[in-house]
């Protein structure tokens, strides 16, 4: 699947600069960077990071906080990137997404079997200040997954049906609002 990925990049991508290869070594140090991440975090026991749950929500809000200062750069009207030298460009908001289910999970195992309408309150509190970060950037797709990792995260750590109805109501009154507001673009 990667060869093919890669073929792919090449062949989509090969007559748009002076260097065929170039947008195809730039997938390739991306991939070693990738295998690499994925080897280190696959030697650790995935219980630990609820003990790294209070720091992955800082980690979080400082990375999608830092994209909307200086220090981001803009791309076709959204700010949701860093620029680093040799063309590489990091985007906070793919990190945050584990993140926010690390920060979130441990907050989840810290109140297990006592998911009432205060503890959801307070989960969707804590989601809510990362994707506000985001909507600054803006980027709804990132947005809907945030949304949809809040739901997903709410209905396995065992908040009542009627819960996550009233949420999914609030969400399209929301989402009602914004597309009728004209606040899309």
């Amino acid at each position: 699947i990667l060869a093919l990925g890669m073929v792919m990049v090449y062949s989509a991508t090969r007559n748009l600069v002076d260097d065929p290869s170039y947008f195809v070594k730039r997938q390739a140090v991306a991939l070693v960077l990738g295998v690499v991440a994925f080897l280190c975090i696959l030697r650790i026991d995935y219980r630990k990071f609820r003990d790294y749950s209070l720091l992955a929500y800082i980690m979080v809000i400082v990375l999608l906080f830092g994209v909307i200062t200086p220090f981001g750069s803009s791309a076709k009207g959204a700010q949701a990137w860093y620029s680093f030298p040799g063309g590489f460009q990091f985007q906070p908001s793919e990190v945050a997404k584990f993140l926010l289910i690390v920060a979130l999970c441990g907050y989840v195992n810290e109140h297990r079997g006592d998911i009432d309408p205060w503890r959801v309150t307070m989960i969707v509190t804590l989601a809510i200040i990362p994707i506000g970060l985001v909507q600054l950037q803006p980027d709804l797709g990132t947005n809907l997954v945030f949304a949809a990792i809040l739901v997903g995260l709410l209905a396995v750590a065992g908040a009542k049906g009627r819960y996550l109805l009233v949420l999914v109501l609030l969400a399209a009154t929301g989402i009602y609002a914004v597309v009728s507001l004209g606040l899309l673009k």
